[in-house]
């Protein structure tokens, strides 16, 4: 079903665009690995589940100023394993990690791991989380989610201060049940170090 939301507010995150959408609350909730798609072919995927008659969302590109799109809701709820889970992530995977965290953070351990090119999506801040195995000096974190009390680690091949300066594949412990989120390149990358449980490509 073509649901026409109001665009409530837009700003740029980085080279994405960050979107506010209206979302009534009698409408169905997306659950991760669901995004919304809109009339002209763009993703905009779920930051979190719907609160307060809104949703946040991030896309690669902005909507055009003043536009009035109609979405569908596309792709199906992840079938995640049972188990702790390792979140990986790189640009517009962001938001379903994210997504991933909010709807799971009350049922099970997580852990996340985010790659990131320069500038930022956001501004870094150190863990207070102390991680085994991963080099001390790799101590950048996303905020939002130390706040919820998940440990999260950020890799930067730009070098980033307190990001792992390399690929994210290297921080990735083995053993760990891996659910990865981005690019096709991203994902065939983490492929090839660590066997992923599930994979959700982001790219249009």
């Amino acid at each position: 079903m073509d649901i026409t939301p109001d665009l409530l507010d837009q700003a740029p995150l980085g080279t994405l665009t960050r979107l506010t959408l209206g979302w009534p609350a009698e409408r169905t909730p997306l659950r991760p690995g669901q995004w919304l798609t809109t009339d002209e072919g763009l993703r905009l995927w779920p930051m979190m589940p719907p609160s307060s008659g809104r949703i946040e969302l991030l896309s690669a590109n902005a909507p055009r100023p003043g536009a009035r799109f109609r979405v569908r809701i596309d792709g199906a709820p992840l079938p995640l394993p049972d188990g702790p889970l390792l979140l990986a992530a790189e640009g517009l995977g962001l938001a379903p990690l994210i997504h991933l965290c909010a709807s799971e953070r009350a049922h099970r351990p997580l852990l996340a791991m985010l790659e990131t090119a320069s500038p930022p999506l956001f501004r870094p801040r150190p863990s207070r989380f102390i991680l085994e195995g991963l080099p001390p000096a790799a101590i950048a974190a996303v905020p939002l989610l130390e706040d919820w009390g998940i440990p999260s680690r950020i890799a930067s091949p730009e070098g980033l201060p307190g990001c792992y300066e390399g690929g994210l594949e290297a921080l990735l412990p083995a053993g760990s049940t891996i659910v990865a989120c981005g690019g096709h390149a991203f994902l065939a990358r983490i492929g090839e170090a660590r066997s992923l449980a599930l994979r959700l490509e982001t790219a249009a």
